[in-house]
């Protein structure tokens, strides 16, 4: 196949849906972690701090499963935040074997920074639409999310 053959396929695959959600996904990552660099934190972090936002602790186990990532790579996320002191590990006085995590004073208390950056994340994403087109992008955005999480 020539080099036309190879901009052709290359154009057929830019034009897939697929491709264009991959493309969201990766721009609007990169403008998360951005804004979330702002305050000190790397996309993810945010999520797993908002999972201890209630003031309870979970168990390590529990917060992997909320966050939908494996175990190990819960342990080496939560590294940076315990380092920081957002976050705290200790054993759970009632089953040695668990790790229970919490969020620090200063963990919560960045719930209004993330919030902020996440209203300025959600502003830029959605700049130009009406909020009909708002309104049906999240409609649309959670059919494709239920299509794509299904167990197939």
């Amino acid at each position: 196949m020539g080099e036309q053959g190879d901009r052709n396929l290359r154009a057929e695959l830019q034009e897939t849906t697929s491709f264009r959600v991959a493309t969201v996904a990766r721009a609007h990552r990169r403008l998360a972690d951005s804004l979330l660099n702002e305050i000190g934190l790397h996309v993810g972090q945010e999520m797993l701090l908002s999972a201890l936002w209630n003031g309870e602790s979970m168990s390590q186990t529990e917060l992997a499963e909320w966050l939908a990532v494996t175990p190990a790579t819960l342990t080496v996320s939560l590294r940076p935040l315990e380092k920081a002191g957002l976050v705290q590990r200790r054993r759970d006085p009632d089953d040695q074997r668990v790790v229970r995590v919490s969020a620090t004073r200063a963990g919560l208390e960045m719930r209004k920074q993330i919030l902020a950056k996440w209203r300025e994340l959600d502003r830029r994403t959605v700049k130009g639409l009406t909020a009909k087109e708002q309104a049906m992008l999240d409609e649309l955005l959670v059919r494709v999310a239920g299509n794509i999480s299904e167990d197939r």
